[in-house]
């Protein structure tokens, strides 16, 4: 059962918060003693656990901006592609970057505002804008 299933299967708001209470306890416990946190999805789409599950954990999570931040770029990636060495700035690791329109450490938001792609040296062209 993923975390909202959880949540939603709790019958009052009462217990509905202290099950979020809880495990915003536990998770800090956890964070506290080094373990690693990463955003996943029980949907298997790439969407959610890029866009959508970093902003609803971290909303969960009481998460600063930076801790956010470090949650989409350093943490998740390479967690997503074990054999592919992203998620870094350093020699032998692939050149993929994205430009945003803004800093996600101002506005948490701007994290999913991307102006330029770069995927493994090349220029990804930017898909049309969906309404």
């Amino acid at each position: 059962m993923s975390l909202p299933q959880a949540m939603r299967a709790c019958d009052d708001s009462a217990r509905r918060r202290r099950f979020h209470d809880v495990m915003v306890r536990n998770t800090a416990r956890l964070r506290d003693a080094g373990v690693r946190i990463v955003a996943g999805s029980d949907t298997y789409s790439i969407a959610d656990v890029v866009r959508d599950k970093p902003v609803r954990l971290a909303r969960f999570l009481q998460l600063t901006p930076l801790e956010q931040l470090r949650l989409r770029s350093i943490e998740t990636p390479p967690a997503i592609l074990p054999t592919r060495r992203i998620g870094r700035l350093a020699v032998g690791f692939e050149a993929s970057a994205l430009a945003l329109t803004c800093d996600p450490l101002n506005e948490p938001a701007g994290a999913t505002a991307i102006a330029m792609r770069l995927q493994q040296g090349q220029w990804i062209a930017r898909p049309p804008e969906t309404r």
